[in-house]
């Protein structure tokens, strides 16, 4: 699943966390990834060598509080190398604290992406020794990215830890 099947992440990493008690619900959940797997065998992440410059397309997204035991929510990073190329990284995350509103998720997520973001850039670099443009991060709220322009303190944001003004 982490390797050929980004399609799956989230629902396997979803079922994962029951595996000790699972219920009727989580199984009726596995039959329809087995049911999915069954119809989608032939589906296949294809790699071509292109003509085109490489660039990172990067898109960054959370889901606010989405756990309903612990309220913790989810980051989800995906990165492809070309315009309409397939992804080359995922992941999909619990975050490690508990975000107060939806900026800050979504903050902690484009914080994750960029670090991920700098290690794929000096990965690049070490392997064509050209220069890369700078990666712009796709992210969908207008809070945590006007906050990752400035990001000055504020009463809504004193909370956030240091370590999220990575971005």
């Amino acid at each position: 699943m982490t390797c050929t099947r980004p399609d799956l992440s989230w629902v396997i990493s979803k079922l994962s966390q029951y595996l000790s008690e699972p219920t009727e619900q989580h199984l009726t959940t596995a039959k329809h990834v087995i049911r999915y797997l069954k119809r989608t065998i032939d589906y296949e992440l294809c790699y071509r060598t292109c003509s085109e410059n490489l660039k990172l397309k990067v898109y960054s997204d959370a889901d606010w509080a989405s756990d309903v035991n612990d309220r913790r929510s989810m980051t989800g990073y995906c990165f492809s190398l070309t315009k309409n190329g397939p992804l080359t990284v995922w992941k999909s995350k619990k975050q490690p604290n508990v975000a107060l509103f939806t900026c800050e998720a979504e903050y902690m997520a484009l914080t994750a992406t960029a670090q991920e973001s700098l290690y794929l850039v000096q990965l690049l670099k070490g392997m064509d020794k050209r220069c890369h443009e700078p990666i712009q991060i796709f992210g969908d709220n207008q809070g945590s990215i006007a906050l990752s322009r400035n990001p000055v303190c504020c009463q809504r944001c004193k909370h956030i830890d240091i370590k999220y003004h990575l971005v």
